[in-house]
């Protein structure tokens, strides 16, 4: 069979062929599930071998992956979810980044059952408060001063209890006796803390026990020359 480049694609045994929706959708999810923000941290296919589905253009093509997600319900904290779904392999080139995000229908009864629709954007959507003895409260309060300089940030596609964007930050961390070392954290940042979020920033922040547990303090009154 040849793809829409024109190339050969070699199956790993004869491919069945389906009368359903392209990718399509758990109709019952849809109907009664909760709409939510999705990460792609990581998809592989299960196997090697494709599903030919007939769709309004002709057939195409999908593969049976299993998809490693991060997901955000609107007033709830992130969670971490494993699924297996076929998805179209139109695809699947575009979600191996580990940082794409799609839209998800989370089952009312198990958040665990969700679908994940690789076709819709993922809504913006606003997590729930941290627990009170949240590592990373405790870090913001009374870990160990340090200064951070931006190197790059995205914007993660959600908002924290506060209405803040959470944005995965990549800095170079300086504390004193350490050599310097880089670093991406996940951090909120507030409508006046996005004019100091850009490459070469320099900012006050606070480290726990370990290296890698870093909270950048965006809005701080003295900012680190």
């Amino acid at each position: 069979m040849l793809d829409r480049m024109g190339h050969i694609r070699r199956f790993g045994r004869a491919p069945s062929v389906g009368r359903r929706a392209f990718g399509g959708p758990d109709p019952e999810l849809v109907a009664t599930g909760d709409l939510a923000h999705g990460t792609i941290k990581r998809i592989s296919p299960s196997s090697r071998d494709y599903k030919l589905v007939l769709t309004r253009e002709g057939i195409d093509a999908e593969s049976s992956c299993v998809l490693q997600m991060q997901v955000v319900r609107e007033g709830e904290i992130p969670y971490s979810v494993t699924t297996n779904q076929d998805i179209p392999a139109i695809y699947l080139e575009h979600l191996k980044s580990g940082i794409e995000t799609r839209a998800v229908w989370v089952a009312a009864d198990d958040r665990n059952r969700i679908w994940v629709d690789v076709s819709r954007p993922a809504p913006v959507v606003r997590m729930g408060p941290l627990p009170e003895h949240a590592p990373l409260l405790w870090i913001a309060e009374r870990g160990k001063p340090v200064t951070v300089t931006v190197v790059s940030s995205y914007y993660l596609g959600f908002n924290d209890a506060l209405d803040r964007e959470l944005h995965s930050v990549t800095v170079m961390v300086f504390g004193p006796g350490a050599k310097p070392y880089r670093l991406s954290v996940e951090n909120p940042v507030s409508a006046d803390g996005m004019k100091r979020l850009y490459p070469g920033s320099r900012l006050p922040a606070r480290r726990g026990y370990y290296h890698d547990a870093v909270v950048i303090d965006f809005d701080a009154e003295h900012v680190p020359l």
